[in-house]
């Protein structure tokens, strides 16, 4: 009979770790199940009335389940407010983690990009023109210019002209302010 072991993880549970994890998008869409759960339970089942009540409309059985889980006062127990907590914890995480690099991009703008990284975009067009290059290029990126692109003369290491042409660096402004609004949403609603 052969016998197999398990291997064990062994190493410390370290700081990196914990971070990942409490900025992983995975426990973030956990923890908004959660509360959109517990938050349907609050919507359906009637919260803060008098306890005769539960006790008439639900018989004693069910009004004692109920009791035990606070479901009568969803919104204020502890276990709601926990899954809250860790969700602002888990969001700030995310915002700290991917703020810097997202800020970082947002400034610079890539002033000379390596003919691999130009290779590499799915977006591209070739033209030839009759026109000089030098026309061919203040034409295109005027026009350019007009459609709200940043558009700048590369030369190749053939010798030929590139026009790299960027737009849309601040969309990531859009990701900052939702998650640090969904921030100080959580942080209203458990502080009232």
């Amino acid at each position: 009979m052969l016998e197999t072991q398990a291997s064990v993880f062994t190493e410390p549970l370290s700081f990196r770790i914990i971070f990942r994890v409490l900025g992983s998008m995975r426990l973030a869409v956990h923890l908004l199940l959660f509360v959109a759960i517990a938050s349907i339970i609050g919507t359906i089942l009637p919260q803060q009335e008098v306890y005769t009540d539960y006790l008439h409309q639900f018989g004693t059985f069910w009004f004692t389940v109920f009791g035990n889980l606070d479901l009568y006062d969803v919104y204020r127990c502890g276990w709601y407010m926990g899954i809250v907590a860790f969700l602002i914890v888990s969001t700030t995480v995310c915002v700290f983690r991917n703020a810097p690099s997202m800020l970082r991009e947002m400034r610079h703008v890539k002033s000379n990009p390596s003919e691999s990284f130009l290779q590499s975009r799915p977006e591209q067009f070739e033209s030839f023109s009759s026109k000089s290059d030098i026309e061919s290029a203040q034409s295109a990126t005027a026009t350019l210019s007009d459609f709200g692109y940043q558009a700048r003369v590369l030369k190749t290491s053939t010798g030929d002209s590139v026009i790299f042409a960027q737009k849309g660096r601040f969309y990531r402004t859009g990701y900052l302010l939702t998650h640090v609004g969904i921030v100080l949403w959580f942080l209203v609603i458990s502080s009232g």
